[in-house]
């Protein structure tokens, strides 16, 4: 079936991180590895009472002080519904497409991220299937002709379900 990607949207939403927990973890463990640097690196004096080689204070801070935070910060999810599909795009993580007329039922619903799915990202649970979500505790929970579940979190469920479902009704 080819994709009819210049339909209209009608459904767009763009989502990040906006947890402050998450945000004030990965700011603290950034800091702490910028200070390590600055202090071992620039000014010469070892970090800690067992100092790590300058070369791991390089690896940390590439890792945990420019990588983690870049990612965090930089890390969106995309959620475009248009008639034929729906597409979730996770940075770095690739996109997933799902054909309307593969969804048997569509809903809004309340989840428990971490209960249901181990937490936000792209996950999978064995009884649940798979979730897309990155903020939150509300998504749409998509059930498919073939068996399998999805649920993609959103900032607006009842909005997502209303128009996808409307879309599996037809003109």
């Amino acid at each position: 079936m080819m994709l009819n990607t210049s339909a209209m949207i009608e459904f767009m939403e763009m989502q990040k991180f906006r947890q402050k927990w998450i945000i004030l973890i990965v700011g603290v463990i950034a800091l702490l590895s910028w200070w390590a640097f600055i202090q071992q690196i620039v000014f010469e004096s070892p970090f800690g009472s067992n100092p790590a080689p300058d070369y791991v204070i390089y690896i940390l801070l590439a890792i945990f002080g420019i990588a983690l935070p870049l990612f965090i910060f930089g890390y969106r999810m995309e959620t475009v519904v248009n008639a034929d599909f729906i597409l979730v795009k996770m940075t770095l993580l690739g996109k997933r497409l799902i054909q309307i007329d593969e969804i048997k039922e569509c809903y809004a619903r309340e989840y428990r991220p971490i209960m249901e799915y181990g937490g936000w990202g792209w996950r999978w649970s064995p009884s649940m299937g798979v979730a897309y979500n990155v903020t939150g505790n509300k998504g749409v929970q998509l059930k498919l002709k073939n068996g399998r579940m999805i649920l993609i979190g959103s900032q607006r469920p009842e909005q997502l379900a209303e128009r996808i479902n409307n879309l599996r009704k037809g003109p």
